[in-house]
């Protein structure tokens, strides 16, 4: 900082500015003279811009020592000057400058006055161009008037000077004559002075006293002033680039219903409410036009941040959410906590670090005539009302859209995928240095692209290190002070009092800073903010992690392996259609009685449907090892289910004891898909529906007065099947159902293969029919083959 303080003022041309008249004394001077060479500026609009010459600028901060420089702008060159311009309504046309949009004035009159008052240049040509009946003069006389304009109304003295040519242009029979001076010895180097004067007739009507620099250091300037090709492609692809990561990362996320845009609203209306306050003065001016332009800028403000909010805000809280806990404080209206003074004073040790480096950077550079400080942006401080706000909103704007922008969300990102420390400062460094952002107003442009790449991977050090407080706070005090310290050095009173408003601000956060680490308390003592949407995701993950142990408790349920049991093939297949599910299957030994077999179906899926599965499974293993009648049994599952579930639950099921030596099989249907028994002396797949109602619909006697027990003879070769719905009622994209009919031809196709094999082939067959439609159902199969 101390670096910054004292070669900083000295090293820039903006601290040369001389301001002893505003740009209203400035127009007022111009209109004044105009009118005495008899202009009438009836039915003008009047526009003042605040100007400089670029290429005399670098031209004295290569050819002179800081401090000659600053005195030759001060007190011999208007290198600065105001331009003002009269013009008529419809002059007015919006043309594109170098690297934004600016307006440019078209008019019918020019004046240039510097800043002490002097007028040098006027040109009124436009506006006399249509005239008749001129005076017309010969060269010797147009001569003469034109040497006693310059000494008596301009003050020149016309005998140091040389006269470098004359010329003569005749239009539609009117003769204009051309005339110049130069002057050499001037002392400054090879700079020249050169005068310039044009007759109408009688009539001065364009003047010009203009300090000329060497062909080639014009030629130079326009060199180092044209973005290099190379650096305009870099440009263009981390812009495409890293917009079209943004823009992805944000549609997936909206997608999700990721996204919170209630602290991006609130920091965008804010940002913007502070720009709105520049466009006061402008309006006072009668700029209607560029105040609209500012509340454009205003509402693009409010968008822009609010949708990079959002999106940094769900990317970073996924990852490393303890880069936004002093800004959630701060959210939530408590500003004097120990950590937000700890990263403001992070904030300004880092940016007077980088204000050190680049100040000697500079310094370094224009002694070795390598690098020279622009005066881009410059004619905005002078022609604002009140240049604090212009500054200090600049400042804020741009350093709230930098750090989301470029720290937030692109180390962010970058962090996700490189686990190179080294190599995400290195390319956010080289992303911001490239991006067009110049801060530091240098060229030529290797040289702003050098330090914003340097101050860039210092700061996306500190975010890294620490917040993302420290570095909003550091970007701040960096943009604010290069622009506000030249101001102390003008001479002004005016821009002498804004540039110490300016560092009234920047030292705020430094006071707030104290303030906070005196009285303040931790951040660890105030209840952490969880963002609407990343409770649900958390609420999400808790349900996920549930239905997981879920899905495990179920498949504990099922059988994990088939009984060994001579003479019969058994297979099986349980596929839920969420996570968990409401079928099941079992398989009960039972002794000399044979194997009890099960199959049901809960009504709805998920967690509930698995619970009631669990329920069913222990009653009817209790029931069965106490009752040998399927019937019976089912009878007391569905007195026992009654009580214990909910009216709006049952269960259709199938329970059947096979006798493998018998070759006999008994069973009872308690509302369930019918059983399949495919004969190996039948022709086709039959179906068994003995009566009887699903669990859970009766407390008992109606339960018992419906179902029957019925029972089939089974020989070597036959095939028998259990399955749900699930199968039959699958939906493919034409929304057919997959039916009994395909069921029946396939376990018809597949008779003599195994029972695993019957199984397989079936479960495939279902999902090609599905295809890429959601299963709806839970689906699950059993499939017996007597052997």
């Amino acid at each position: 900082m101390l670096l910054f303080a004292a070669l900083y003022g000295r090293l820039s041309p903006a601290s040369a500015v001389r301001m002893e008249v505003d740009g209203t004394g400035a127009a007022a001077i111009a209109r004044t003279f105009l009118e005495q060479q008899g202009l009438s500026f009836e039915g003008y609009r009047e526009n003042v811009e605040f100007s400089s010459r670029g290429e005399q600028i670098m031209y004295l901060q290569r050819s002179l020592e800081p401090s000659q420089m600053r005195t030759i702008i001060k007190e011999k060159i208007p290198a600065y000057y105001w331009e003002i311009t009269w013009y008529k309504r419809g002059d007015l046309q919006f043309l594109v400058g170098e690297g934004e949009n600016q307006v440019e004035m078209s008019g019918e009159v020019k004046a240039k006055v510097d800043g002490t008052g002097r007028l040098f240049a006027f040109d009124y040509s436009v506006a006399l161009a249509d005239s008749e009946n001129v005076k017309q003069l010969d060269e010797a006389d147009a001569l003469d008037l034109a040497e006693n304009f310059l000494s008596v109304n301009m003050n020149i003295n016309l005998s140091e000077y040389k006269r470098k040519e004359d010329a003569a242009v005749t239009h539609q029979g009117e003769t204009n004559w051309d005339f110049k001076w130069e002057r050499h010895d001037i002392g400054i180097a090879e700079e020249r002075v050169e005068i310039g004067a044009t007759l109408k007739g009688d009539r001065v009507i364009t003047y010009d006293f203009s300090y000329k620099v060497p062909v080639a250091m014009e030629t130079l300037y326009s060199r180092e002033t044209e973005t290099p090709l190379p650096y305009t492609v870099f440009f263009i692809l981390i812009w495409v680039g890293v917009g079209l990561i943004f823009l992805v990362l944000f549609f997936m996320k909206a997608i999700r219903s990721e996204l919170e845009f209630k602290y991006g609203l609130v920091m965008g209306a804010a940002l913007a409410a502070v720009h709105v306050v520049a466009i006061f003065p402008i309006l006072l001016r009668g700029e209607w036009g560029e105040g609209l332009n500012y509340f454009l800028k205003a509402f693009f403000v409010v968008i822009g941040v609010s949708l990079l909010w959002a999106v940094c805000d769900s990317l970073v809280r996924s990852t490393w959410r303890e880069k936004l806990a002093v800004l959630d404080v701060l959210g939530r209206r408590r500003l004097l906590t120990v950590e937000f003074g700890l990263a403001t004073l992070r904030g300004y040790a880092f940016a007077f670090v980088c204000l050190g480096f680049v100040t000697v950077f500079c310094f370094l550079g224009v002694r070795t005539s390598l690098v020279w400080l622009t005066d881009e942006g410059i004619g905005d401080l002078h022609t604002s009302a009140f240049p604090v706000v212009h500054i200090v909103i600049g400042a804020l704007v741009t350093a709230v859209f930098l750090e989301l922008f470029f720290r937030l969300f692109l180390v962010s990102f970058l962090r996700g995928k490189i686990r190179s420390t080294v190599m995400i400062v290195l390319l956010s460094g080289l992303a911001l240095g490239f991006s067009g952002f110049d801060v530091f107003r240098l060229a030529p442009t290797w040289s702003q692209t050098v330090t914003m790449c340097a101050v860039a991977c210092v700061f996306t050090y500190a975010f890294i290190r620490y917040e993302l407080t420290t570095v909003i706070v550091g970007s701040f005090v960096i943009m604010t002070l290069w622009k506000a310290w030249p101001m102390l050095f003008t001479g002004s009173g005016f821009h002498f009092a804004n540039g110490l408003a300016s560092l009234a601000v920047v030292a705020v956060p430094a006071v707030l800073a104290y303030v906070s680490l005196r009285t303040g308390e931790s951040v660890d003592q105030i209840e952490e903010y969880i963002p609407p949407y990343m409770a649900r995701a958390l609420e999400r993950e808790r349900m996920k992690q549930e239905l997981e142990v879920a899905r495990r408790v179920q498949r504990s349920f099922l059988p994990k392996e088939y009984p060994p049991i001579d003479g019969l093939d058994i297979a099986a297949v349980c596929v839920p259609a969420n996570e968990v599910g409401g079928d099941y299957y079992d398989f009960i030994p039972l002794g000399e009685r044979g194997l009890g077999v099960v199959i049901g179906d809960v009504s709805g899926k998920g967690v509930s449907a698995a619970f009631y599965m669990a329920l069913t499974k222990g009653i009817l293993r209790a029931e069965a090892a106490d009752h040998v009648s399927p019937k019976e049994i089912l009878s007391e599952v569905n007195a026992r289910f009654y009580e214990n579930s909910e009216p709006d639950v049952f269960i259709s099921m199938v329970y059947g004891v096979l006798d493998v030596e018998r070759k006999r099989f008994m069973y009872a249907r308690a509302g369930h898909n019918p059983v399949i028994l495919r004969r190996t002396t039948e022709g086709e797949p039959q179906s068994f529906t003995p009566p009887g109602i699903a669990l859970g619909l009766d407390k008992g006697k109606i339960f018992k007065q419906v179902i029957a027990e019925d029972h089939m003879d089974i020989a070597p070769g036959d095939v028998l099947i259990f399955y749900t719905d699930g199968f039959t009622e699958a939906i493919n994209w034409r929304k057919e159902e997959f039916g009994e009919e395909r069921l029946f031809d396939l376990i018809d196709r597949n008779r003599d293969k195994s029972a695993g094999e019957i199984v397989s082939a079936i479960e495939q067959e279902i999902r090609a029919f599905i295809g890429d439609t959601s299963q709806r159902d839970d689906m699950t199969m059993v499939v017996l083959k007597i052997l």
